[in-house]
């Protein structure tokens, strides 16, 4: 059984980047909004850390893309936090798609 959870929409907003310093170290991410290609779309806020914070800079409103992501969970001060994290994001456009596929993807 498989645990891979794949989302495929539409690029629909680009939040800003935000960097910082942490007891880990230095760190980055870069959240953007899916629209799902569901018979009834869903909005989901992804995130995008460190190296894939870079990924996800460099995508465009409008494009269509399959990400894969992994949802976690944490708790804090007594409430429960939802992250839902990208690993992977590969353009599921016709024309990029044969591009890509030479080039890391985004």
């Amino acid at each position: 059984m498989s645990n891979e959870l794949k989302l495929e929409g539409r690029v629909v907003q680009l939040l800003e980047a935000q960097q910082g310093t942490s007891s880990n170290g230095e760190w980055k991410k870069q959240e953007f909004i899916l629209e799902t290609n569901d018979e009834y779309p869903r909005s989901i806020s992804i995130i995008g850390f460190k190296e894939m914070a870079d990924k996800v800079s460099k995508l465009n409103v409008g494009d269509n893309v399959e990400v894969s992501v992994n949802i976690e969970s944490r708790e804090y001060n007594s409430r429960w936090y939802t992250d839902v994290k990208a690993w992977k994001i590969s353009s599921t456009s016709k024309a990029k798609a044969a591009v890509e596929e030479d080039e890391v993807p985004f």
